[in-house]
């Protein structure tokens, strides 16, 4: 067997954030682009909702594996290598054909983007039951790791967003019947209404350029599941118990001797799969993560343009670009702070759900939400979407953690299991509201 080396630690921790930048590159990554997406294709405002059920859709994935799984045809290992592949293949359509459109039923409709956003949201769906399960085999200490490098799949990509810019073509098409037409004017005249430029707003670099970034991200999340997966070193930092036995010796100063105190030999046998039980406590954990993902996941995402949309394309940039900056934010804190006690928990649900009911309000008052025309209304609807998330994402957190120290491998497939169920849950649920109801109403982008 190899010595223990002490770098092992820290570069098995480098490889678990490398490794979770896959995890959710559709929901949190592609999501950041929605404001440049929504003034280009026929969807408009209504483009999220359609995003979030192909994003449900995808949850055929976790029932394949769940299947493969039961009878024993598929390992985690396979799974995740084909999922990978899977992604990159959406990824790479989704350079240059992103905005290829098809006539369906009368209305046209962004066919690629659909296919691509379905083959990314294999990955995201089937990592909650694969990834989460994979990385219980290694010791707890790399979990929390992982869990960022899962908020870094949005952070990053809100990153290069907020270096796009802003997209506001909304008066692009909009007549103007009042200007007069004068030989100086630099308007231009188009059926008897003159279309004034001066207000458009152009991005720094196109959507091709931003869905290169997002493959390059997800190749790195591949290669560094590669080496965790075949690098001895890596191997190494795996929980089993006589290798723990072993390794925490060499640790403790190279004494060949010295024995597990009685109290790590319960947390092993705690990480066995076979110890595992739905008691009530794993079923308020898995509760709270799956009314998490109902939110964030599933219902809340498509409310974003409804609920910012009406203040301007500029509120709609910020809270979608700083709430994808929340969730690695909230992990990161996690890193350093952990508080996973029932009160915690439950205050965190309570005061992050209700930030997501003021959301829904001014959502279903759209295109007239309250404070509309003012500027703390506007800073109002960013620093709710950034704390929603920041709460929510936090409580998703600790909630992870606890149930990965309590029930290891068994345990993180159950979790994977309820944010999948949350959050295709919420995205049927929204979809059918904001397509089939009159509830939620889209503006007039002239004003």
């Amino acid at each position: 067997m190899e010595r223990y080396n002490p770098k092992y630690k820290t570069f098995v921790q480098t490889l678990s954030i490398f490794f979770g930048f896959g995890s959710w590159i559709a929901m949190t990554g592609l999501w950041v682009e929605l404001p440049h997406l929504t003034q280009k294709l026929p969807e408009s405002w209504a483009l999220g909702s359609y995003l979030t059920v192909m994003i449900q859709l995808a949850n055929v994935g976790p029932l394949i594996y769940w299947y493969a799984r039961v009878n024993k045809l598929c390992s985690e290992v396979v799974a995740i290598h084909v999922q990978m592949l899977i992604g990159t293949i959406a990824c790479i359509a989704l350079i240059g054909w992103w905005d290829v459109t098809l006539v369906i039923a009368g209305k046209e409709r962004s066919i690629v983007l659909y296919l691509a956003s379905y083959g990314l949201s294999i990955v995201d769906c089937t990592s909650s039951v694969v990834f989460l399960p994979y990385m219980a085999r290694f010791k707890g200490h790399h979990m929390t790791p992982y869990l960022i490098g899962e908020g870094l799949s949005g952070f990053l990509p809100s990153l290069v967003a907020l270096a796009q810019g802003i997209t506001d073509e909304s008066e692009a098409n909009c007549p103007n019947e009042e200007l007069n037409i004068t030989s100086d004017d630099e308007e231009f005249l188009l059926n008897d209404k003159i279309i004034s430029t001066s207000e458009q707003k152009h991005p720094r670099f196109s959507a091709n350029v931003f869905f290169i970034f997002l493959l390059v991200i997800l190749l790195v999340s591949w290669i560094a599941f590669t080496l965790m997966d075949q690098l001895s070193l890596c191997r190494s930092e795996r929980i089993d118990l006589e290798t723990d036995i072993e390794l925490e010796s060499a640790a403790e100063n190279f004494i060949p001797d010295k024995k597990i105190p009685p109290e790590e030999e319960v947390t092993c046998s705690e990480k066995n799969p076979g110890s595992f039980k739905f008691t009530r406590e794993f079923i308020w954990l898995l509760g709270l993560m799956a009314w998490g993902c109902f939110t964030t996941f599933g219902a809340m995402p498509s409310l974003q343009s409804y609920s910012c949309l009406p203040h301007s394309a500029d509120v709609f940039f910020y809270a979608v670009t700083l709430a994808g900056l929340a969730y690695p934010g909230a992990c990161t804190v996690g890193f350093f702070l952990e508080i996973r006690t029932p009160r915690v928990l439950n205050s965190l649900t309570l005061i992050g759900s209700g930030i997501g009911v003021y959301i829904l309000v001014c959502a279903v008052e759209s295109p007239y939400p309250p404070f509309l025309g003012t500027s703390y209304g506007s800073v109002i609807m960013v620093a709710s979407w950034v704390s929603y998330v920041a709460l929510i994402s936090y409580m998703k957190t600790m909630v992870s953690l606890e149930l990965n120290d309590k029930g290891g491998n068994q345990a993180m497939f159950w979790c994977g299991f309820a944010q999948q169920f949350g959050a295709a849950s919420g995205g049927a649920i929204i979809f059918c509201v904001i397509n089939y109801t009159n509830i939620f109403k889209e503006g007039d982008k002239c004003g």
